[in-house]
C-alpha cells in the first residue's frame, strides 16, 4: 500500500504539464497538509451532521458503537478502501461481523480517496440504495 504523500504525488503525476509555479503551489498545499495531524481539518463536533439521517465522520467515530447509539445511527457506509482499513484495524477480521454484533447495519462500499476518483459516480449509488 502507498501513503498518503505517495498517492499525492502519483495524482499529481496525472496533471502533467504543469509549469515550476504550479508545481510550487502543490507543493505548498502539501507541506501545510503533511504539517498537521488529519484530526485538524474536523471542525466542531464529530461526526458531523449533513442532514437528519446522515452524518460524516471518520473511522474513529464509525467505531465508537456508543457514539453512534447516541447519535441514533443505525447504518454506517465505509468509503475506506480495504486495504487502508485493514493496516489500521489489524486486529479486525471481518469488521462487517463487528458491526452485526452491534446491531448496526454495514456497507463497504468500493471508493478511492484519490484527485480523480468520481466518488460520486462509483460509489454513491451503492451507498444510496444501501441508506
Amino acid at each position: 500500500a502507498l501513503c498518503r504523500a505517495c498517492l499525492r504525488r502519483e495524482d499529481e503525476g496525472l496533471l502533467q504539464p504543469i509549469d515550476a509555479a504550479e508545481q510550487r503551489g502543490l507543493d505548498l498545499v502539501a507541506e501545510i497538509l503533511d504539517a498537521v495531524p488529519w484530526n485538524y481539518w474536523k471542525p466542531g463536533e464529530q461526526p458531523a451532521k449533513l442532514l437528519d439521517w446522515l452524518y460524516l465522520g471518520d473511522l474513529e467515530e464509525a467505531m465508537n458503537f456508543e457514539l453512534l447509539a447516541r447519535k441514533g445511527i443505525s447504518a454506517v457506509v465505509n468509503l475506506i478502501q480495504w486495504w487502508e482499513l485493514a493496516a489500521r484495524l489489524p486486529e479486525v477480521a471481518d469488521i462487517a461481523l463487528v458491526y452485526a454484533a452491534q446491531g448496526v447495519d454495514f456497507l463497504e462500499a468500493d471508493s478511492e480517496d484519490r484527485l480523480f476518483f468520481d466518488i460520486v459516480e462509483k460509489s454513491w449509488p451503492e451507498a444510496e440504495k444501501f441508506l
